[in-house]
Parts: structure tokens; C-alpha cells; sequence
């Protein structure tokens, strides 16, 4: 049986968060991981926080579809879609 991403998403420790942005947030008890996607310029964010360290945030990264599909692709080619 096929899953959706949120499925996916749960399946992994995220809740998906009610916000104007698609947001999925993960929070193992010390770090906070969240994942937005925006409409705009079809991107894909990824940030972190650490909570015991008065919620500093540890980086940000982007990534666009055209890079998104690369990676995808490379997946693909390494057979790790099973």
C-alpha cells in the first residue's frame, strides 16, 4: 500500500504543523528539525534548532526543484526507491 507524505512524514517523527507555509516539524526532546514548503519559487526549506540551547538555530538549507529532481534522479540511478 502506497503512503502519502504525510503518512511518510509521521512515519518519521514529524508532525505536520498548522502554518501559511506546508510545515512538517520533528523535535526528538534537544533538537528541532523543520521542513517548509513554499509556494513561492517552488523551494523546499530546512531548518534546525537546538532546544536546550535556549532554541539557537543550528543552519538553514534550500532547495529549489530543479535541484530537488536531481536528487531524485540520483536516487533512482542507486536503486534506493524500493
Amino acid at each position: 500500500m502506497n503512503k502519502n507524505a504525510k503518512e511518510m512524514f509521521e512515519k518519521l517523527g514529524y508532525e505536520k504543523t498548522n502554518s501559511n507555509l506546508l510545515t512538517y516539524r520533528s523535535n526528538d526532546g534537544g533538537y528541532i528539525e523543520q521542513i517548509m514548503f513554499s509556494e513561492v519559487g517552488h523551494k523546499i526549506i530546512f531548518r534546525e534548532w537546538e532546544e536546550y540551547n535556549n532554541y539557537q538555530p543550528q543552519g538553514q538549507f534550500t532547495v529549489y526543484m530543479d535541484l530537488l529532481q536531481a536528487i531524485n534522479q540520483q536516487i533512482k540511478e542507486l536503486n534506493w526507491n524500493d
